[in-house]
């Protein structure tokens, strides 16, 4: 009977969320069936899933805003206005940038960061409320989301199971557009009916009785079971001190050696801080000697983790400069740092810290020109000139080879380029070309070949594409002439010339030429060449571009020259650019005209 009246109760309160989110839910049923048809593979609509996440987000943001501050109907439509506005100006200034990956998918995830903090922490300002608790509130109502999703793509998986062994074929598509909709649609929505309507502005003329009845409303959202205060105390504190003590070990052995010349905690560092502080945040709102101790022992023992590791970190910019990534590591150490301080030495209670500590930092790690991917630019391309003049490499704009460079500086300056062109910053390098490792162009620019540490793997994919799942899609090959599956790879040299069959007349011939550098198809008509598709001219085409592994639709994969007398055109089925060497597999359609 109880979970009977709960589901009763949530079920009321998915159709109260409308009424207190209606353009939030506006927009996720809007992404439901933006994922619907990219599940359907009508059309390429997934560059608009980031966008809708980030207007369902701003959304939020702006009803809590009104719930809290505001009374006036007109600025709730305003703040609607306003999130939707900054909405499409998030899609035309980086929504756009899909090609540019890295940077698209970090600037997104810090924009949820900063939102996401903004909707926990909106409730506690100015309020008797605690960041805390209403932390806990969203904790709650999101794995308590999990879980009920969880259960219910179970048993609808399980239903078409039995669907499609008893009874008739079912599709994958129909099992996907399901959990499409729990995932997407139902989730979402069930996860706000456990948000409490907080006490704001706009409800100062609220009666008396109205008003406790919505503090127990409020309270029963932040009250805890004690299986929760058990996880909290006798599983998630001991992980964390466990891990903290191995991370302190680690630390006070390499103080003078490892800890300032390998990045051994770099990539541990975000993580350890945001676990550190969320368990920190749980255990605020757990009243025993145990929560107590560790929120009095933690914030001094994660500020001189976070300390030492900024530092070391700062320290490896004069060596390797700066990229996205140790900028964000330093970014949270200052942010770790901060925090740590605060509730070591000046207050463990007020919690309310936190967040606009958080906000302030991440929006300013994404704010030209101080932001992550222009420091790192302008950090890398000073790098790389600083290696070419202490050779004398770069004069009058121009780079002349030097093969005595050495090796130590080799791998550096190759590491170096790398990283610019895996994040497309190579075009804003006037003295460089873009696609610098395809066909020799480093070897021509610079003197040598790529050079790497003997530890890494010289067949490691730097630089690939590939045609997304086309089942179902057609080709129209009717003007065509011959249609061919053909595969290179650059570790094999081959020079292949073979005719061309199925014809009147059968005096075509292919030539494919391939070698670890580049390769070209040419089409001859008894030894006459008719027309040349140049390998490197191809690769460029479709390697452009910061995503390090991109998906294609047909019209995408297309690749066609011609001339007055032919027409190839390049159907690509997978790219990949390795190291010291690329594979392509391809489909060839040839026109005779």
């Amino acid at each position: 009977m109880r979970l009977l009246s709960f589901l009763k109760g949530k079920l009321a309160g998915m159709v109260g969320t409308i009424e207190r989110y209606p353009l939030t839910v506006l927009l996720i049923v809007a992404l439901t069936i933006n994922n619907m048809f990219t599940i359907n593979q009508d059309y390429n609509v997934s560059y608009y899933e980031s966008t809708l996440m980030i207007g369902i987000l701003l959304s939020l943001v702006a009803e809590q805003l009104y719930q809290r501050f505001f009374k006036p109907l007109k600025m709730r439509l305003l703040l609607m206005g306003s999130a939707l506005v900054v909405m499409f100006v998030y899609h035309l200034m980086i929504g756009g940038q899909v090609d540019h990956a890295i940077a698209f998918s970090v600037k997104t995830d810090v924009f949820i960061l900063i939102l996401i903090t903004a909707f926990i922490w909106i409730p506690s300002i100015k309020c008797q409320l605690r960041f805390s608790q209403s932390f806990l509130v969203v904790f709650k109502a999101f794995f308590t989301t999990v879980l009920f999703c969880l259960i219910i793509s179970i048993g609808i998986s399980t239903i078409l199971l039995a669907i499609d062994a008893l009874l008739f074929d079912t599709s994958f598509t129909i099992w996907f557009q399901l959990l499409n909709v729990v995932g997407t649609l139902f989730g979402p929505v069930f996860f706000l009916t456990f948000i409490p309507l907080y006490i704001g502005n706009k409800d100062a003329d609220m009666s008396e009785a109205d008003r406790q009845k919505r503090y127990e409303e409020i309270s029963r959202a932040t009250a805890k079971s004690k299986q929760f205060d058990l996880l909290i105390l006798f599983v998630f504190i001991p992980l964390v001190v466990v891990y903290t003590i191995v991370l302190l070990i680690y630390i006070l052995s390499n103080l003078t050696s490892a800890l300032f010349t390998e990045n051994v905690l770099e990539p541990l560092l975000i993580s350890y801080t945001i676990t550190v502080l969320v368990i920190y945040l749980l255990a605020s709102e757990v009243d025993h000697h145990v929560s107590h101790f560790f929120r009095l022992v933690i914030p001094k023992v994660l500020l001189p983790i976070v300390l030492f590791q900024t530092v070391a970190s700062i320290v490896k910019i004069n060596e390797t400069g700066m990229t996205y990534g140790r900028y964000y590591v330093i970014v949270f150490g200052v942010f770790g740092t901060i925090t740590g301080f605060i509730y070591a030495f000046l207050s463990s209670k007020k919690t309310n810290w936190l967040a606009p500590i958080l906000i302030v930092i991440s929006i300013i790690s994404v704010t030209p020109p101080v932001d992550a991917f222009t420091v790192s630019r302008y950090s890398q391309i000073n790098l790389v000139k600083g290696i070419l003049e202490s050779y004398n490499m770069l004069n009058d704009g121009q780079v002349e080879p030097n093969a005595e460079v050495s090796e130590a500086d080799q791998i550096k300056l190759t590491e170096v380029i790398e990283y610019l062109d895996e994040m497309d910053d190579l075009d804003e390098v006037e003295w460089l070309p873009s696609n610098i490792f395809v066909a020799n162009r480093f070897e021509d620019i610079f003197g040598f070949e790529p050079t790497y540490q003997t530890d890494l793997n010289p067949f490691r994919s730097t630089r690939s594409v590939n045609l997304r799942n086309w089942e179902g899609e057609m080709i129209d090959v009717s003007a065509s002439d011959w249609l061919i599956k053909q595969s290179i790879d650059g570790q094999s040299s081959n020079n292949d010339r073979f005719t061309l069959t199925g014809q009147a007349l059968s005096s075509y011939q292919l030539e494919i030429n391939s070698d670890r550098d580049a390769f070209d198809i040419k089409l001859f008509n008894e030894n006459q060449e008719l027309i040349t598709l140049d390998g490197e001219e191809l690769l460029d085409y479709f390697l452009t571009g910061g995503q390090s592994n991109r998906q294609l639709t047909i019209d995408e994969a297309v690749y066609t020259i011609e001339n007055d007398q032919a027409e190839l055109s390049v159907i690509v089925e997978e790219i990949n650019l390795y190291q010291t060497n690329y594979t392509i597999d391809f489909f060839l359609l040839i026109d005779l005209k």
